[in-house]
């Protein structure tokens, strides 16, 4: 692994481990059901289901997880309903 990927795993490490482990589990379990429904998600649909962690980043990194571990798939993308999220594009995804 090169040092950017390194750098990239410790940081998903430290973010994820920031996360209180009954929200991991909490998200894990939304993130299951709505990879289950075989309708396209984005984490839009995630957050609205979850209260906020004290690392908000913590879900990118089990998103991330995820998709490695081949639960999720990424779909395309569309533009973010969030208002803190200024319609940026996040990705869509879909279970396998």
């Amino acid at each position: 692994m090169n040092a950017p990927d390194q750098a990239l795993q410790a940081a998903l490490t430290s973010v994820e481990a920031s996360a209180p482990a009954d929200w991991k589990n909490a998200a894990t379990a939304v993130l299951a059901r709505l990879a289950a429904s075989g309708e396209p998600f984005t984490t839009d649909e995630v957050w609205a289901m979850l209260p906020q962690p004290p690392e908000p980043r913590a879900l990118g990194a089990l998103m991330r997880h995820a998709a490695r571990a081949g639960k999720i798939r990424r779909v395309g993308w569309r533009a973010s309903s969030r208002p803190e999220c200024h319609c940026r594009p996040v990705a869509m995804w879909t279970g396998d």
